[in-house]
Protein backbone atom coordinates (compact mmCIF):
# COMPACT_ATOMS: atom_id res chain seq x y z
CA UNK A 1 0.00 0.00 0.00
CA UNK A 2 1.21 3.51 -0.84
CA UNK A 3 0.36 6.48 1.41
CA UNK A 4 1.17 10.18 1.46
CA UNK A 5 1.13 12.50 4.45
CA UNK A 6 2.42 15.98 5.21
CA UNK A 7 4.49 16.01 8.36
CA UNK A 8 7.79 15.39 10.13
CA UNK A 9 9.48 12.12 9.13
CA UNK A 10 11.32 11.92 12.47
CA UNK A 11 8.00 11.48 14.28
CA UNK A 12 6.61 8.64 12.15
CA UNK A 13 5.98 5.64 14.44
CA UNK A 14 4.10 3.18 12.20
CA UNK A 15 6.96 1.99 9.97
CA UNK A 16 9.96 -0.29 10.43
CA UNK A 17 12.33 2.17 8.75
CA UNK A 18 12.59 5.72 7.54
CA UNK A 19 14.73 6.84 4.61
CA UNK A 20 17.23 9.64 5.13
CA UNK A 21 18.09 11.94 2.21
CA UNK A 22 21.73 11.98 3.24
CA UNK A 23 24.89 13.54 1.87
CA UNK A 24 27.75 11.37 0.67
CA UNK A 25 29.65 11.58 3.98
CA UNK A 26 26.66 10.22 5.96
CA UNK A 27 27.78 12.49 8.79
CA UNK A 28 24.73 14.73 8.88
CA UNK A 29 23.86 17.97 7.16
CA UNK A 30 20.91 20.28 6.66
CA UNK A 31 17.24 19.66 5.99
CA UNK A 32 15.89 16.15 6.54
CA UNK A 33 19.40 14.77 7.06
CA UNK A 34 20.16 17.13 9.95
CA UNK A 35 16.73 16.63 11.52
CA UNK A 36 17.14 12.83 11.50
CA UNK A 37 20.62 13.01 13.07
CA UNK A 38 19.41 15.37 15.79
CA UNK A 39 16.38 13.22 16.58
CA UNK A 40 18.30 9.93 16.56
CA UNK A 41 21.06 11.18 18.85
CA UNK A 42 24.88 11.01 18.76
CA UNK A 43 24.94 7.20 18.49
CA UNK A 44 23.78 7.52 14.88
CA UNK A 45 26.77 9.65 13.96
CA UNK A 46 29.10 7.13 15.61
CA UNK A 47 27.68 4.28 13.52
CA UNK A 48 27.73 6.36 10.33
CA UNK A 49 31.45 7.06 10.81
CA UNK A 50 32.06 3.34 10.33
CA UNK A 51 30.25 3.10 6.97
CA UNK A 52 32.80 4.90 4.81
CA UNK A 53 30.31 7.25 3.21
CA UNK A 54 27.86 6.44 0.43
CA UNK A 55 27.86 7.09 -3.34
CA UNK A 56 25.04 8.94 -5.09
CA UNK A 57 22.15 6.59 -5.83
CA UNK A 58 23.30 3.98 -3.32
CA UNK A 59 21.88 3.16 0.12
CA UNK A 60 23.18 2.00 3.52
CA UNK A 61 21.43 0.82 6.69
CA UNK A 62 21.84 1.84 10.34
CA UNK A 63 19.90 1.49 13.56
CA UNK A 64 17.44 4.26 14.37
CA UNK A 65 18.44 4.79 18.03
CA UNK A 66 16.08 7.39 19.60
CA UNK A 67 13.74 7.53 16.60
CA UNK A 68 10.39 5.66 16.88
CA UNK A 69 11.37 3.08 14.21
CA UNK A 70 13.94 0.27 14.01
CA UNK A 71 16.14 1.33 11.12
CA UNK A 72 17.29 4.23 8.98
CA UNK A 73 18.09 3.71 5.32
CA UNK A 74 20.50 6.41 4.18
CA UNK A 75 20.53 7.24 0.47
CA UNK A 76 22.33 10.01 -1.41
CA UNK A 77 20.27 11.84 -4.00
CA UNK A 78 21.68 13.67 -7.03
CA UNK A 79 22.26 17.40 -7.11
CA UNK A 80 20.16 18.93 -9.93
CA UNK A 81 22.42 20.21 -12.69
CA UNK A 82 20.00 20.90 -15.53
CA UNK A 83 18.82 17.35 -16.12
CA UNK A 84 21.55 16.26 -18.52
CA UNK A 85 23.91 14.65 -16.02
CA UNK A 86 22.07 11.38 -15.29
CA UNK A 87 20.06 12.97 -12.47
CA UNK A 88 16.88 11.03 -13.28
CA UNK A 89 18.54 7.62 -13.21
CA UNK A 90 20.47 8.44 -10.04
CA UNK A 91 17.29 9.52 -8.27
CA UNK A 92 15.52 6.35 -9.41
CA UNK A 93 18.50 4.37 -8.04
CA UNK A 94 17.95 5.99 -4.63
CA UNK A 95 14.45 4.53 -4.46
CA UNK A 96 15.35 1.15 -6.00
CA UNK A 97 18.39 0.61 -3.77
CA UNK A 98 16.52 1.71 -0.64
CA UNK A 99 13.75 -0.78 -1.39
CA UNK A 100 16.27 -3.54 -2.19
CA UNK A 101 18.02 -2.92 1.13
CA UNK A 102 14.68 -3.02 2.95
CA UNK A 103 13.83 -6.29 1.21
CA UNK A 104 17.17 -7.83 2.23
CA UNK A 105 16.53 -6.98 5.91
CA UNK A 106 12.88 -8.05 5.98
CA UNK A 107 11.69 -4.48 6.47
CA UNK A 108 7.99 -4.54 5.65
CA UNK A 109 7.16 -0.83 5.96
CA UNK A 110 9.15 2.32 5.30
CA UNK A 111 8.75 6.05 4.84
CA UNK A 112 10.54 8.21 2.27
CA UNK A 113 11.07 11.95 2.26
CA UNK A 114 11.11 13.81 -1.07
CA UNK A 115 14.71 12.98 -2.01
CA UNK A 116 16.83 15.72 -3.66
CA UNK A 117 14.08 18.35 -3.88
CA UNK A 118 15.40 20.51 -1.04
CA UNK A 119 18.88 22.07 -1.17
CA UNK A 120 19.77 19.74 -4.08
CA UNK A 121 17.14 21.61 -6.16
CA UNK A 122 15.67 18.68 -8.14
CA UNK A 123 12.35 19.97 -9.62
CA UNK A 124 9.60 18.71 -7.33
CA UNK A 125 7.05 17.58 -9.94
CA UNK A 126 9.69 15.76 -11.97
CA UNK A 127 11.07 14.09 -8.84
CA UNK A 128 7.58 13.05 -7.70
CA UNK A 129 6.69 11.40 -11.01
CA UNK A 130 10.00 9.59 -11.17
CA UNK A 131 9.83 8.48 -7.53
CA UNK A 132 6.28 7.16 -7.75
CA UNK A 133 6.94 5.40 -11.05
CA UNK A 134 10.05 3.71 -9.64
CA UNK A 135 8.31 2.56 -6.45
CA UNK A 136 5.26 1.32 -8.38
CA UNK A 137 7.53 -0.71 -10.67
CA UNK A 138 9.45 -2.21 -7.72
CA UNK A 139 6.27 -3.19 -5.88
CA UNK A 140 4.91 -4.78 -9.05
CA UNK A 141 8.12 -6.81 -9.43
CA UNK A 142 8.01 -7.85 -5.75
CA UNK A 143 4.34 -8.47 -4.90
CA UNK A 144 3.65 -8.84 -1.19
CA UNK A 145 7.14 -7.70 -0.18
CA UNK A 146 5.89 -4.61 1.68
CA UNK A 147 2.87 -3.79 3.81
CA UNK A 148 3.32 -0.03 3.52
CA UNK A 149 5.45 2.39 1.53
CA UNK A 150 4.79 6.02 2.30
CA UNK A 151 6.10 9.51 1.64
CA UNK A 152 6.26 12.02 4.48
CA UNK A 153 6.34 15.43 2.84
CA UNK A 154 7.34 18.75 4.30
CA UNK A 155 4.94 21.21 2.68
CA UNK A 156 1.69 21.43 0.72
CA UNK A 157 3.35 22.07 -2.64
CA UNK A 158 5.42 18.90 -2.38
CA UNK A 159 2.46 16.89 -1.09
CA UNK A 160 0.34 18.08 -4.05
CA UNK A 161 3.03 17.05 -6.55
CA UNK A 162 3.28 13.53 -5.09
CA UNK A 163 -0.50 13.20 -4.83
CA UNK A 164 -0.81 14.03 -8.52
CA UNK A 165 1.88 11.49 -9.39
CA UNK A 166 0.26 8.73 -7.32
CA UNK A 167 -3.17 9.36 -8.87
CA UNK A 168 -1.66 9.36 -12.35
CA UNK A 169 0.09 5.99 -11.99
CA UNK A 170 -2.87 4.36 -10.28
CA UNK A 171 -5.05 5.41 -13.22
CA UNK A 172 -2.57 3.88 -15.65
CA UNK A 173 -2.33 0.53 -13.86
CA UNK A 174 -5.88 -0.06 -12.59
CA UNK A 175 -7.88 -1.81 -13.79
CA UNK A 176 -5.48 -3.98 -15.76
CA UNK A 177 -6.44 -4.58 -19.36
CA UNK A 178 -5.70 -8.23 -20.30
CA UNK A 179 -5.13 -7.12 -23.92
CA UNK A 180 -2.48 -4.55 -22.97
CA UNK A 181 0.56 -6.87 -23.37
CA UNK A 182 -0.46 -7.52 -26.97
CA UNK A 183 -0.84 -3.83 -27.72
CA UNK A 184 2.47 -3.08 -26.06
CA UNK A 185 4.30 -5.62 -28.22
CA UNK A 186 2.95 -3.95 -31.36
CA UNK A 187 3.99 -0.49 -30.20
CA UNK A 188 7.40 -1.53 -28.90
CA UNK A 189 8.50 -3.22 -32.12
CA UNK A 190 7.87 -0.05 -34.13
CA UNK A 191 11.18 1.47 -35.23
CA UNK A 192 9.67 4.95 -35.22
CA UNK A 193 9.04 6.92 -32.05
CA UNK A 194 5.59 6.37 -30.54
CA UNK A 195 4.49 8.77 -27.81
CA UNK A 196 1.00 8.09 -26.41
CA UNK A 197 -0.92 10.84 -24.62
CA UNK A 198 -4.19 11.01 -22.71
CA UNK A 199 -6.80 13.70 -23.30
CA UNK A 200 -5.09 15.98 -20.78
CA UNK A 201 -2.03 15.86 -23.12
CA UNK A 202 0.01 14.00 -20.48
CA UNK A 203 2.51 11.54 -21.94
CA UNK A 204 1.51 8.11 -20.61
CA UNK A 205 3.78 5.84 -22.66
CA UNK A 206 6.88 5.98 -24.84
CA UNK A 207 8.12 3.01 -26.83
CA UNK A 208 11.89 2.21 -26.81
CA UNK A 209 12.41 4.12 -30.06
CA UNK A 210 10.82 7.22 -28.54
CA UNK A 211 12.86 6.94 -25.33
CA UNK A 212 16.05 6.79 -27.40
CA UNK A 213 14.99 9.55 -29.81
CA UNK A 214 14.14 11.99 -27.00
CA UNK A 215 16.96 10.99 -24.66
CA UNK A 216 18.47 14.49 -24.66
CA UNK A 217 15.10 15.91 -23.61
CA UNK A 218 14.80 13.50 -20.68
CA UNK A 219 13.92 10.11 -22.25
CA UNK A 220 11.28 8.26 -20.24
CA UNK A 221 11.51 11.08 -17.68
CA UNK A 222 9.06 12.84 -20.00
CA UNK A 223 6.34 10.35 -18.99
CA UNK A 224 3.76 12.19 -16.93
CA UNK A 225 4.67 15.56 -18.44
CA UNK A 226 2.50 17.57 -20.79
CA UNK A 227 3.21 17.06 -24.48
CA UNK A 228 2.25 20.70 -25.00
CA UNK A 229 5.25 21.75 -22.90
CA UNK A 230 7.47 20.03 -25.49
CA UNK A 231 6.09 22.19 -28.33
CA UNK A 232 5.97 25.87 -29.13
CA UNK A 233 2.70 27.75 -28.76
CA UNK A 234 1.65 27.39 -32.40
CA UNK A 235 2.22 23.61 -32.45
CA UNK A 236 0.44 23.24 -29.12
CA UNK A 237 -2.62 25.04 -30.46
CA UNK A 238 -2.63 22.74 -33.51
CA UNK A 239 -2.55 19.68 -31.26
CA UNK A 240 -5.47 20.96 -29.19
CA UNK A 241 -7.42 21.73 -32.38
CA UNK A 242 -6.86 18.19 -33.68
CA UNK A 243 -8.00 16.62 -30.38
CA UNK A 244 -11.20 18.69 -30.55
CA UNK A 245 -11.72 17.37 -34.09
CA UNK A 246 -11.18 13.78 -32.87
CA UNK A 247 -13.81 14.42 -30.18
CA UNK A 248 -16.37 15.72 -32.69
CA UNK A 249 -16.95 12.35 -34.39
CA UNK A 250 -15.91 8.72 -34.03
CA UNK A 251 -15.09 8.84 -37.75
CA UNK A 252 -12.35 11.46 -37.18
CA UNK A 253 -9.32 9.33 -36.43
CA UNK A 254 -6.24 10.44 -38.37
CA UNK A 255 -4.70 13.74 -39.50
CA UNK A 256 -1.63 14.26 -41.70
CA UNK A 257 0.51 16.81 -39.83
CA UNK A 258 3.78 17.23 -41.73
CA UNK A 259 6.49 15.69 -43.90
CA UNK A 260 9.94 15.35 -42.36
CA UNK A 261 12.25 15.90 -45.32
CA UNK A 262 15.43 15.11 -43.41
CA UNK A 263 14.24 11.68 -42.30
CA UNK A 264 12.03 11.10 -45.36
CA UNK A 265 8.86 10.30 -43.48
CA UNK A 266 5.25 11.44 -43.14
CA UNK A 267 3.83 12.11 -39.70
CA UNK A 268 0.19 11.73 -38.63
CA UNK A 269 -1.78 12.21 -35.44
CA UNK A 270 -4.02 9.25 -34.64
CA UNK A 271 -6.96 8.99 -32.25
CA UNK A 272 -7.00 6.27 -29.58
CA UNK A 273 -10.46 4.96 -28.78
CA UNK A 274 -12.01 2.46 -26.42
CA UNK A 275 -14.93 1.45 -28.60
CA UNK A 276 -16.32 4.80 -29.73
CA UNK A 277 -14.95 6.70 -26.73
CA UNK A 278 -11.90 8.88 -27.37
CA UNK A 279 -9.29 8.18 -24.66
CA UNK A 280 -6.10 9.66 -26.11
CA UNK A 281 -3.92 10.06 -29.17
CA UNK A 282 -0.46 9.37 -30.59
CA UNK A 283 1.79 10.24 -33.50
CA UNK A 284 2.24 7.78 -36.36
CA UNK A 285 5.45 7.92 -38.43
CA UNK A 286 5.59 6.35 -41.89
CA UNK A 287 9.04 6.16 -43.43
CA UNK A 288 9.39 6.35 -47.21
CA UNK A 289 12.75 4.61 -47.25
CA UNK A 290 13.05 1.31 -49.09
CA UNK A 291 12.91 -1.81 -46.89
CA UNK A 292 16.37 -3.32 -46.30
CA UNK A 293 15.28 -6.40 -44.33
CA UNK A 294 15.52 -9.76 -46.12
CA UNK A 295 12.21 -11.57 -46.56
CA UNK A 296 11.66 -14.40 -44.06
CA UNK A 297 15.08 -13.71 -42.56
CA UNK A 298 14.55 -15.60 -39.29
CA UNK A 299 17.58 -16.45 -37.18
CA UNK A 300 17.75 -18.43 -33.95
CA UNK A 301 20.64 -18.19 -31.49
CA UNK A 302 22.07 -21.44 -32.88
CA UNK A 303 20.15 -22.24 -36.04
CA UNK A 304 22.04 -25.50 -36.62
CA UNK A 305 20.82 -27.16 -33.43
CA UNK A 306 17.84 -25.21 -32.14
CA UNK A 307 14.31 -26.39 -32.85
CA UNK A 308 11.70 -23.62 -32.93
CA UNK A 309 9.51 -23.83 -29.78
CA UNK A 310 6.32 -24.44 -31.72
CA UNK A 311 7.81 -27.57 -33.36
CA UNK A 312 8.89 -29.26 -30.14
CA UNK A 313 6.99 -32.35 -29.05
CA UNK A 314 5.66 -32.59 -25.51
Amino acid sequence: MIRLIKGDITKIDNVDAIVNAANSSLLGGGGVDGAIHRAAGPELLSECRLLGGCKTGCAKLTKAYKLPCKYIIHTVGPVWNGGNHNEDELLADCYRNSLKLALEHNIKSLAFPSISTGIYSFPVERAAKLAVRTVHAFLKENPGAFDLVMWVLFDEKTEAAYQKAVCFYEQQTEPADPKAPFYKSIIDQDTSAVVICNLQHEIIYMNPSAVKRYEKRGGDGLIGKSLLACHNRESGEKIEQIVRWFSASKENNIVYTYHNEKENKDVYMVALRDGDKLIGYYEKHEYRNRETMEMYDIKYPDSSTMTPPYMKSE
